[in-house]
């Protein structure tokens, strides 16, 4: 596949074009976008795995949660050319996406370590 069809398929899902406008805010974790979105983890980070493949976005790990942004300086040459437009358009497409000023939730357990007794009668 040429360039310049791999860009559109990847941008014909509009829940990639809907990450991308939300990453056009800067850097973000998958908690806020999947929060944004309204959508499975799962397939948010599906998703998000396609863009970052193709070279749209980087990724970086902060604990337990895994930050993307859009990564410019990947894009091939002709997508520099498009993309900024393609991203003021979708901007006014999506004008409803927001995102959460919250911080990650957190997913790590705090549950108290269990205390085993061994109970054997000889």
């Amino acid at each position: 596949m040429d360039s310049l069809s791999q860009l559109f398929a990847l941008l014909s899902e509009p829940s990639r074009m809907k990450l991308l406008v939300l990453l056009s805010q800067g850097e973000q974790c998958v908690c806020k976008l999947y929060e944004a979105l309204e959508m499975q983890q799962s397939t948010v980070s599906r998703h998000l795995m396609l863009l970052r493949t193709a070279g749209l976005l980087s990724s970086k790990r902060v604990e337990q949660w895994v930050h993307y942004r859009l990564a410019p300086e990947l894009w091939k040459p002709e997508w520099q050319k498009l993309l900024p437009d393609i991203l003021t358009a979708a901007k006014k497409q999506y004008p409803e996406l927001t995102l959460k000023q919250n911080g990650c939730q957190s997913v790590k357990s705090k549950k108290p370590a269990k205390n085993i007794t061994s109970s054997v009668t000889l």
